[in-house]
Order: C-alpha cells, then structure tokens, then sequence
C-alpha cells in the first residue's frame, strides 16, 4: 500500500512538472517575442530567420 503511495505521488509530481514546461513554453513567446521570417527558395527549401539585436541566426526547416 505504501508503494501504490508513492507511485501516486510521483506521478502527481510528473504532471505538475509536465504543465509546468509547457506553461513555460507557451509564455516565453508571448514574454519576449523576437521577429522571425520565412524566405523561400525556387528549389522548394525553406529558411526561418530570427533577428535579433546582434545578428541574424537562421534555422533550417
């Protein structure tokens, strides 16, 4: 019985955290947002751009 406990209890403790990231992770966006744009190429590719105040970093998709 104290086993089934514990195991009720970490799996609360799992939850929580799990919320917790994603609650993370859908604020962080909306706390600093950062200008991102997508540039086609004729061949199909495409390239996200994120500026930001020291350059310009690009993230392949």
């Amino acid at each position: 019985m104290k086993t089934l406990r514990a195991l009720t209890t970490l799996r609360l403790w799992v939850m929580v955290w799990f919320a917790l990231a994603h609650g993370e992770a859908v604020a962080s966006p909306l706390v600093k947002p950062q200008a991102t744009e997508t540039v086609c190429a004729f061949s199909g590719m495409a390239k996200v751009v994120v500026h930001t105040e020291v350059a310009s970093a690009d993230a392949d998709t």
